[in-house]
């Protein structure tokens, strides 16, 4: 036997060195396998793997004797089963990718691959950055809505609390009251009432019993509709620690929120509130935040003092728990309940894998491991961390399927050593072949990949359909690699080819060649025995008609491999057999017989180049042109070609619509033009575009003479939702003008700052006065690059469209005008030199001064002379008596405030004046854009 296995060895060496796989052809797979078992070093050629892969494929039962085991020492990255389960460490929709799903046993291994795959494999502790838990509880900065909580009846009313009366019945009213600094309230008609002091009860109780005395029969509502504020004091470990004025309403959390929460090194759970010198109320925010324990808030009052307490011990947990975080825990806390305050274990967490890392006295650091069970008895110290790990796959009762299988992966081992055969029959008997092979499995051979005991890998080689019938016992364990073949792996299918410019490029098995003259595309077909020429064209698939007539097929000799070409007639030879190798080509039939065509343009609705025959006719090729457009007139041009002496020659004839479109209409020939001209004088059609807050918005046709008020009508009218004051109306030659005048402003002045630049300075005129309007000049260029003129005609818009149809805005249109109706506007926006350019909350009792202060205040480098407000409306208000004179200035909803740059020149004043000029438009048409939604 050992020298048997030598000549093995040599001829495999044989093979590395220039031998040929026919060496090994008659060899079993039985052979083949001893040769590698007595140099396991020859998995490592490839050569040798693709032929042991060869003969594995091949292998029939009567090469498998004792299901022998080959040893493989060589490393090879074994599957790693990826759980479906959510908690998993790397998630995936599959526990194989499209790629391990087909690969071999003896594969190469990549070692960058196998290492990541064996880290894989690896349980470690993985303590990320962990925050402290609660810490974001006071980055909510969200309020309580006071108007949407009823006010409890304990709750103590104090000065500046509003209280809201109504009164309903015979005697009808409203009043919302303040109490004063003395605590009272003044009803009118009953003189004052002192409440402050009192609860909510006993104020409602007093207010009703008042007013029932003088309107018995009168119900009365009391409630309180505004908070004051009190002031109460924040202590100990805050970030900011101090006196806080917050509503009477607010609660602990509320007072933390303003002081910015509490700092990295205060205690969450013993917060102190005192009251009078007295501790009222221990607070544990824990109970609060996690279990929702509302006992854990009070409703603060003036005076009160919170003291926020140092944390005492904060230990760590991290690893397959629900929300792993840096905890705060009262002494006596077990780690049981520090798991149930972290939402318990995740489901793929190990009972059996906590780990705790302890320090004690300053000076030594403690393992402790620990079972799930004993989590109740641990007491936890400051300072501890505790790692909980995720179950261990490593013992997993699962096998493995790669290959020709419908469902390759995991596949349940219900017990150790059960057999191929007891595991799969019920499969196949359930399914069915069909329902668990793919088409082509290789049932002559199968593979099983086995990691030993003593962590060995063992290559097993078996008859698949053997062991499905329980023919041979092959016992499986956990772990093992299944690996299923496709025959045509082992032996590849022939094949046949399609060519041509006509066959499908979209087809999978498709590539694109390039000839000489052409480009053509190829389709290469798997050889079935008995296939015909039409099977091959038909199953190709083609994107446009052949010339069956002449079908090139190009056949090879199966021995000495020589072609031979013929023509087949595919309409009289429909049912031509192929031989393997086949190359058929096929030709376009417009490449043999193009088409006669003519052109038609003109007033046709699809104008084009379109094929004809000897008897097409112009009224024909008219009506597949989609007949005569509304426009057409009765001029008619067709030009003929004609070759004469050996030159093309052009032939102009006239006609008339009359005669084309008849039953006598002349017939079309081979590159005819065909032009159909337009009714003289036919006037396009004119659309303006109506947007916004109307009921239809949208583009209307037109006529000369509509006005605005029709468009209007036309649209159906306003919404209720429509904010007319902001209606803007831009005309395109408008916006042409202020384009072109714009320019020629900007030209001029550039001219002139030019003039000034070069000319020397005057007495008196500061040195850098040339410098700052050149750098004026190019900001103001950078500005008109951002905007747009929008073309914008001022028009006072009237819900009575009869009214506004009376008055002088009701202006003709003209094409391509558009009305842009925008909804409800509730703001003011500030441009310009303010310190926070934004808009503002429009409030009618605000001043053309307290929008600009709301936004900061004026810039050093604002122009108080040159102040604008620009109304919704598109019309603009100067205020050039300056900003401290402002006052009377009525600011409406959509308005917008600009307030431009100082332009500070000594020597040239009306220079600053069309610099402000230009900046003025800029601004009205930043306006109006900003209403379109353009900003």
């Amino acid at each position: 036997m050992k020298k048997f296995t030598g000549a093995l060895v040599y001829l495999l060496f044989i093979l590395f060195i220039g031998g040929t796989q026919e060496l090994f052809a008659g060899l079993s797979n039985e052979q083949l396998t001893q040769a590698v078992i007595a140099n396991p070093k020859l998995l490592s050629e490839p050569k040798i793997n693709d032929m042991l892969k060869l003969k594995s494929q091949r292998g029939s039962s009567t090469d498998i004797k004792n299901n022998e085991e080959l040893k493989v020492e060589n490393n090879i990255t074994t599957f790693e089963d990826l759980s479906k389960n959510e908690n998993d460490k790397n998630e995936t929709t599959s526990d194989l990718n499209k790629f391990d799903a087909f690969k071999s046993p003896l594969e190469t291994p990549d070692l960058n691959k196998l290492f990541k795959n064996l880290e894989k494999q690896q349980i470690k502790e993985d303590f990320v950055k962990l925050k402290r838990y609660g810490d974001e509880f006071f980055l909510n900065r969200n309020r309580v809505n006071l108007s949407s909580l009823p006010v409890p009846e304990n709750y103590q009313l104090v000065p500046e609390d509003e209280v809201s009366i109504t009164l309903y019945g015979p005697k009808n009213d409203n009043w919302k009251l303040t109490i004063d600094n003395e605590g009272r309230i003044v009803i009118p008609g009953f003189g004052p009432l002192t409440v402050a002091g009192l609860t909510f009860k006993e104020a409602k109780s007093l207010i009703s019993d008042t007013i029932t005395k003088a309107y018995p029969n009168t119900g009365v509502l009391v409630n309180v509709t505004g908070f004051a504020t009190i002031q109460v004091i924040l202590s100990g470990e805050v970030d900011a620690p101090g006196v806080y004025n917050i509503r009477s309403f607010s609660t602990v959390k509320d007072a933390l929120i303003a002081a910015h929460g509490i700092s990295e090194n205060g205690s969450m759970r013993d917060v102190v509130v005192k009251r009078n010198n007295q501790i009222i109320k221990h607070i544990d925010f824990y109970k609060l935040m996690r279990y929702g324990d509302k006992s854990q808030e009070i409703l603060l009052k003036a005076g009160d003092v919170i003291v926020v307490k140092p944390v005492k011990s904060l230990v760590t947990l991290a690893g397959y728990v629900k929300h792993p975080a840096i905890f705060e825990v009262k002494r006596g806390e077990t780690l049981g309940e520090l798991i149930k305050l972290a939402g318990g274990l995740k489901a793929n967490a190990s009972s059996y894998g906590i780990k705790i890392k302890r320090h004690e006295n300053f000076k030594n650091i403690k393992i402790i491991s620990l079972k799930l069970s004993e989590a109740n008895r641990v007491k936890l110290k400051d300072g501890d961390k505790i790692y909980i790990y995720d179950m261990d796959e490593a013992n997993i009762q699962k096998v493995t399927l790669y290959g020709n299988v419908v469902k390759p992966g995991s596949l349940g081992l219900p017990k150790e050593g059960m057999t191929f055969y007891e595991l799969f029959a019920p499969i196949v008997k359930e399914k069915g072949l069909r329902g668990v092979f793919l088409k082509d499995t290789l049932f002559d051979y199968a593979v099983i990949l086995r990691i030993t005991p003593d962590l060995e890998e063992k290559l097993i080689g078996f008859n698949l359909k053997s062991a499905l019938e329980g023919k041979v016992s092959i016992p499986l364990y956990s772990r093992d690699e299944i690996y299923i073949f496709n025959s045509l792996v082992v032996k590849p299918s022939e094949s046949i080819t399609v060519i041509g410019e006509c066959v499908r490029s979209d087809i999978k098995n498709s590539k694109e060649i390039i000839s000489k003259d052409n480009v053509e595309n190829n389709v290469t077909l798997r050889y079935i025995d008995g296939m015909t020429l039409n099977d091959a064209i038909t199953t190709a698939g083609l994107k446009c008609s052949i010339d069956k007539e002449h079908i090139r097929i190009t056949s090879y000799d199966p021995v000495t491999s020589q072609p031979s070409t013929k023509v087949v007639n595919l309409l009289k030879e429909n049912n031509y057999k192929l031989q393997p190798k086949d190359e058929i080509f096929t030709y376009s039939a417009l490449a043999t017989n193009p088409p006669k065509t003519a052109y038609i343009k003109g007033e046709v609705y699809n104008p084009g180049k379109y094929p004809i025959n000897d008897n097409t006719t112009i009224k024909e090729l008219i009506l597949a042109a989609g007949g005569l457009t509304e426009r057409a007139g009765n001029k008619v041009e067709i030009v003929h070609y004609i070759v004469e002496d050996g030159k093309r020659k052009r032939v102009i004839e006239h006609s008339i619509k009359s005669l084309i479109m008849s039953e006598k209409s002349p017939k079309v020939k081979n590159y005819d033009e065909i032009t159909i001209f337009k009714i003289p004088y036919w006037s396009e059609k004119k659309t303006v575009t109506i947007k916004g807050q109307v009921l239809y918005p949208g583009t209307y046709p037109i006529e000369d003479g509509d006005k605005l008020a029709d468009l209007i009508k036309r649209a159906g009218g306003f919404t209720s939702n429509a904010f007319i004051e902001g209606a803007v109306f831009t005309r395109k030659d408008i916006k042409k003008m202020q384009e072109k005048g714009l320019e020629r402003e900007v030209k001029e002045l550039e001219k002139r700052i030019t003039y000034i630049a070069a000319s020397p300075s005057q007495a008196g005129e500061n040195s850098g006065d040339k410098q700052m309007l050149i750098s004026l000049l190019d900001n103001l260029k950078e500005e008109i690059k951002d905007i747009n003129m929008t073309g914008r005609i001022v028009v006072k818009l009237d819900k009575d469209i009869d009214e506004f149809s009376k008055s002088p805005y009701n202006i003709i249109l003209k094409d391509g005008d558009t009305l842009y109706v925008p909804s409800q506007e509730d703001s003011v926006v500030v441009l310009g030199e303010v310190l926070n350019p934004s808009a503002q909350i429009y409030n009618p009792e605000y001043t053309f001064s307290d929008y600009i202060e709301r936004c900061g205040g004026l810039k050093e480098s604002a122009g108080t002379d040159t102040i604008y407000v620009i109304h919704a409306n598109g019309e603009a208000e100067k205020i050039e008596t300056g900003y401290f004179f402002a006052s009377n200035v009525k600011i409406q909803k959509g308005d917008t405030i600009v307030v431009p740059m100082k332009i500070d020149t000594i020597s040239n004043i009306q220079l600053a004046k069309d610099i402000t000029s230009i900046f003025y438009q800029l601004a009205v048409s930043a306006a109006a854009l900003k209403t379109i939604g353009s900003l």
